[in-house]
């Protein structure tokens, strides 16, 4: 039980500090202070920083999951049901740019292991976006010349890449999300 605690304590110290400082600016003994414990704690309850980030992304994940899937049975055109699931796809990461940069990017400190948890969380999100996909195929929203799963993935790429663009500043929020939304132009029928 203690150790439980003491556990979660060093975790949500690091997420505070990797939300305020920033996951490479936040030292282990920047969480051990926060956290109230000595800095070799922090390594007998986590390996490394990299998984804590991994378990706070994993978190991430599951919330988005839940928003969506809160929100997927909405009624509307199958162009307003993706648009509001891009939309909630879209809003956390904005909150705070700084760590989401870190966590989309983080795929080198990831092992097989962790690719394998990554892509389980990552395919409940897809089979919401594909569900709403061949919905609207069967209403005749959607081109039925393509294939749902060309379309998520292309999908998923643009959302990324939009992501990737506002992060690094290349183009503003607002462009960017045109940009996304502008695929849903080619996909869907007015």
């Amino acid at each position: 039980m203690q150790k439980q605690q003491t556990r979660e304590r060093i975790y949500e110290a690091a997420k505070t500090l990797f939300v305020t400082k920033g996951y490479f600016e936040t030292r282990s003994g920047d969480i051990a202070r926060l956290a109230g414990v000595s800095h070799g704690s922090v390594f007998s309850h986590f390996k490394s920083k990299s998984e804590i980030l991994e378990r706070l992304h994993n978190e991430f994940l599951n919330s988005q999951i839940q928003k969506i899937g809160e929100h997927s049975n909405v009624e509307g055109t199958t162009r307003q049901r993706l648009v509001i699931l891009l939309d909630l796809l879209w809003e956390d990461p904005m909150k705070n740019k700084k760590l989401s940069k870190v966590m989309f990017a983080q795929g080198w400190l990831w092992s097989e292991t962790r690719e394998e948890e990554y892509q389980k969380l990552t395919s409940k999100l897809r089979r919401i976006g594909e569900e709403i996909l061949r919905e609207g195929q069967e209403k005749g929203d959607v081109r039925a010349d393509f294939k749902v799963v060309d379309m998520m993935n292309t999908m998923q790429a643009q959302f990324k890449e939009s992501l990737r663009m506002s992060f690094h500043g290349k183009k503003n929020v607002a462009e960017a999300r045109k940009q996304l939304h502008g695929y849903l132009d080619m996909i869907c029928r007015p």
